[in-house]
């Protein structure tokens, strides 16, 4: 079996604020268990406090940028969160290509 590093994805970047990024990594991780039926949605927190400190970072982090459109797209599957959250992207190609895809 042979391994060759991927070219196309991100490269690691420390976190810009690493506490943001762990609530931000929490409220992805109870949002993908209630999408998949194994976390009742009304035991989730409030998703408004991890959008708030995450949008000023999704302009200038890729990863950031991902992290946002995946959780807004998880909340709003769940009736979780308005159709009118808006914030500025990445223009990175790779969240294009995420951002048309979840659209």
């Amino acid at each position: 079996m042979e391994w060759a590093p991927e070219k196309n994805g991100l490269p690691y970047a420390a976190p810009a604020s690493p506490r943001a990024w762990l609530e931000t990594l929490g409220a992805s991780l109870g949002l993908f268990l209630a999408e998949k039926t194994l976390l009742p949605k009304e035991i989730l927190p409030p998703l408004a406090p991890a959008f708030q400190t995450l949008a000023p970072q999704t302009a200038t982090h890729a990863s950031a940028s991902l992290a946002w459109l995946t959780s807004l797209h998880r909340a709003r599957a769940l009736s979780l969160a308005s159709a009118s959250a808006q914030t500025s992207l990445s223009p990175h190609p790779l969240v294009a290509e995420a951002q048309a895809i979840l659209s």
